[in-house]
């Protein structure tokens, strides 16, 4: 039996994630946290505008640096319905 997580994360990319300015992970710190929640079994899904480019690019090596897991449950819904 699967232990159903304590909490599910559903973000915007831009502004809590991402500089749109920059183009750029905004707060490095937020890898790091965001690699904690996910490790620990809590989904955690981007819902953006931006390409699923983007997320392949900028946002998940940057989680991946900070220690995300290959089995955390980090999910993204990108423009036009990329995922």
């Amino acid at each position: 039996m699967s232990e159903t997580p304590r909490l599910g994360l559903l973000l915007d990319v831009d502004g809590p994630i991402a500089s749109p300015i920059t183009r750029t992970v905004a707060i490095p710190s937020i890898a790091s946290d965001l690699v904690a929640i996910a490790n620990a079994g809590n989904p955690v899904v981007f819902n953006t505008g931006r390409s699923d480019a983007f997320i392949r690019e900028v946002v998940i090596p940057a989680l991946v640096e900070a220690g995300l897991d290959s089995a955390a449950p980090v999910h993204a819904i990108c423009e036009k319905g990329g995922s």
